[in-house]
């Protein structure tokens, strides 16, 4: 009888971190246990106590050189496949986890560090192979580009009506804010002050994890016509409902560029610096500026401009829906199974 595939994912998230990495490795772990294999995450005591470790997580020791080591103890017949989606991490630590981990797959976007890789996946819009030519130890696949992120199949299931509606609606009725899960910066108590007093009518969705630092305060102060969603049951209903997001350069950028949703994006960390930048360069978004160094004055009249501009939200839908398929996850199961 042939053994079950085994996949562990080796990343980490928490309030300050926020939650774009176990995000994306949900849905790449939901695709790969579809097809049959058994899947483990394998996290930070943080990521436990602060943001809940999927079921069956290997809790990683405080030192990470200790991590090999402890992936071997929980799993002693080794895995078919690692994936680390971590920035902290890089050749060294792949290479200690050779041969215990037959493959490696990696998912980065900064093009900054080494690896030791099989396959290595980057979404940043523009992303080329010679971004990571002085960084791979050896020949790996490469997935680079915002074709390949790795967002719930879902968005794409939806995407011709929601594109079909963009295309059909000439009102905004409906903001979307959408920060990141946790918010650390909190964006939504800017974002709420810049809404405060914006034309009668103009409902506001926020969607948070219950564990966003901000969110009792967000509560208290918010209007009638703010919707709290903690957590975002469907957040593909939400994105695809919205007529302009507010958020920021992370994962769900390209759940919004899937359905083609305008944005008005803010800065929440430098990793960002550079999705933020292609994604204006592309007309999917309209750069705010950086958390903390914007009023909500500053917010509020983006809005009102980007609210009474019909062909510019027309053309910005284009522009996103241009940039992202939806399709990532289904590229990266692909080119897994030509190496099984």
């Amino acid at each position: 009888m042939m053994r079950t595939p085994l996949a562990i994912f080796r990343l980490d998230a928490s309030p300050s971190l926020g939650v774009g990495h176990l995000a994306r490795c949900r849905v790449f772990a939901a695709a790969l246990t579809a097809e049959g294999w058994r899947v483990r995450f394998a996290v930070s005591a943080e990521t436990k106590s602060s943001i809940g470790a999927p079921d069956g997580s290997i809790i990683m020791p405080a030192d990470p050189d200790g991590e090999p080591g402890a992936l071997r103890a929980a799993e002693p017949a080794g895995c078919e496949l690692l994936v680390i989606d971590h920035y902290g991490r890089d050749a060294a630590f792949e290479q200690a986890c050779q041969p215990w981990a037959r493959h490696i797959f990696v998912v980065d976007d900064l093009a900054d560090r080494s690896h030791d890789a099989d396959w290595l996946l980057d979404p940043t819009p523009g992303r080329a192979a010679s971004d990571y030519a002085d960084h791979l130890q050896r020949d790996a696949g490469l997935l680079l580009g915002s074709n390949h992120a790795l967002i719930d199949p879902r968005f794409a299931a939806a995407r011709p009506s929601a594109l079909a509606r963009r295309r059909a609606s000439g009102v905004a009725g409906r903001i979307l804010v959408s920060p990141g899960g946790t918010d650390p910066s909190n964006v939504c108590g800017l974002a709420l002050d810049a809404l405060a007093g914006i034309k009668p009518g103009l409902a506001v969705d926020v969607a948070l994890l219950p564990s966003a630092p901000h969110l009792a305060q967000l509560r208290q102060s918010a209007g009638p016509r703010v919707n709290f969603h903690t957590p975002a049951t469907d957040m593909v209903a939400l994105t695809k409902d919205a007529d302009i997001a507010i958020g920021a350069g992370g994962g769900s950028a390209w759940e919004r560029c899937c359905l083609g949703l305008p944005t008005l994006l803010v800065i929440t960390a430098d990793n960002q610096r550079l999705n933020a930048r292609r994604l204006e360069e592309a007309g999917a978004a309209i750069i705010v500026g950086e958390a903390g160094k914007i009023t909500a004055e500053q917010l509020h009249a983006m809005v009102v401009n980007l609210v009474s501009d019909e062909p510019r939200r027309r053309l910005m839908a284009e522009s996103a829906a241009a940039l992202c398929d939806g399709e990532g996850v289904k590229r990266a199961v692909a080119a897994i199974r030509t190496r099984q």
